[in-house]
């Protein structure tokens, strides 16, 4: 029964490549999954999301198998963003928004030390 929600759910998507790929992907996650029924079911409730989302890419796209995220409605009107301590790959510490990670403007550069984060947004340490 999971796997013939999950075929129906495919079929809200746009035929041709990407219905097949996440045909594919949504069958082989049912595989492995504990709650095959809940997780068919969630797959169903959120289909219509996912085919607003694949139809929205652009044909000649090079990313058109990826589907693009979009941003909180509070980080998109900037009213509200969760903040936290990130880490580059050579190891610098700057802050961004957990959500959609926007980063805060250090004011000094490519610095993008933690003092300098913290200086240029709330002004001095002390």
């Amino acid at each position: 029964m999971p796997q013939r929600i999950v075929a129906l759910a495919v079929r809200f998507l746009p035929r041709g490549a990407v219905r097949d790929r996440y045909r594919r992907e949504l069958l082989a996650d049912l595989a492995v999954v504990d709650h095959r029924g809940r997780f068919a079911l969630q797959v169903l409730l959120t289909a219509p999301r996912l085919r607003r989302a694949t139809l929205a890419l652009t044909p000649d796209s090079p990313l058109e198998d990826v589907v693009k995220a979009t941003k909180p409605f509070l980080c998109r009107t900037n009213l509200h963003h969760r903040w936290e301590m990130a880490e580059t790959s050579d190891g610098e510490e700057f802050i961004r928004c957990a959500k959609c990670l926007k980063e805060k403007w250090t004011g000094l550069g490519n610095d993008r030390s933690v003092a300098a984060n913290v200086i240029a947004n709330y002004g001095s340490i002390n």
